[in-house]
């Protein structure tokens, strides 16, 4: 059997808010909260207790809250050996874990630890060639059973109008973006357009475009040297006053503290090792 582990993946994924597919079917387990995990017509939160299947022809991108702390596991399987899989378990997994698919739970509390031991038992087996694979197939199979027992439910919107909206934000953060200009993208007017996103994503237009700016400002903060009054402005805030001001409206405290608090951190780590 063709298995690949990522276990306790933290920090920043590389394909950060950029859509992206595996040539794999894949479950993705969160450890940590905060943020989004984003598909084309709909969007589900990072919350520990999250698992998300996502099959290998599904574009995607994740936006955690703190790219830089946020904790993940993943697991692969070949498509080949996926197959096998869904013909051991109910039949209804056939139309809901295809290629093209994704499915999000998010499991109970009480069930938390069973699903870690789970991906941590994975882990330990990596070395054990004879039984290795019987663990895999085990425990992939074990995962999809939670997913669909604690599927999240969600209303699909039109995948056009959610990929090209989200498309648009992302490309024009450090530009001054307005409701019309995206409703006109999306080819719906301003109306309808705001209210079928807030359906989706549970949050206004200019909340997600605060939140997506405000999540690459602290980015910056940690991994660059740039004053702050220039990530200001490559985030697309009108101005350093406004910036400081809705930073510490949403994070608690200044970005200069923010920021201090990222070196203090990573000082920490490094000592650690």
């Amino acid at each position: 059997m063709n298995y690949t582990l990522m276990h306790k993946e933290t920090g920043k994924d590389i394909m950060y808010k950029i859509w992206h597919c595996s040539n794999r079917p894949m479950i993705i387990y969160m450890h940590s909260d905060g943020g989004s995990i984003v598909f084309a017509d709909k969007l589900f939160p990072i919350k520990r207790g999250t698992l998300c299947y996502i099959g290998s022809k599904k574009f995607h991108y994740t936006m955690p809250d703190n790219p830089s702390t946020y904790e993940r596991s993943k697991i692969f399987c070949s498509n080949e050996d996926f197959k096998k899989i869904l013909e051991i378990v109910q039949p209804n997994f056939n139309n809901k874990f295809g290629h093209d698919n994704e499915v999000c739970a998010i499991v109970d509390e009480d069930k938390i630890e069973e699903v870690e031991n789970l991906f941590d038992t994975l882990n330990e087996a990596i070395n054990d060639q004879q039984y290795a694979s019987a663990h895999y197939t085990s425990a992939f199979i074990k995962l999809l059973i939670y997913i669909d027992k604690y599927a999240l439910r969600y209303t699909p919107s039109p995948k056009t109008f959610f990929s090209s909206a989200i498309s648009y934000i992302n490309s024009n953060l450090n530009d001054k973006i307005t409701v019309d200009e995206i409703a006109e993208v999306c080819h719906m007017s301003k109306y309808y357009f705001c209210r079928r996103f807030k359906q989706i994503v549970g949050y206004t237009v200019m909340e997600y475009i605060l939140n997506t700016r405000l999540a690459n400002a602290k980015v910056l903060l940690t991994s660059t040297d740039l004053a702050i009054s220039e990530i200001s402005e490559r985030c697309g805030f009108s101005g350093f006053s406004y910036f400081s001001r809705v930073f510490k409206e949403n994070c608690g405290i200044t970005p200069n503290e923010f920021r201090k608090r990222g070196v203090v951190l990573e000082s920490l780590t490094t000592n650690k090792k």
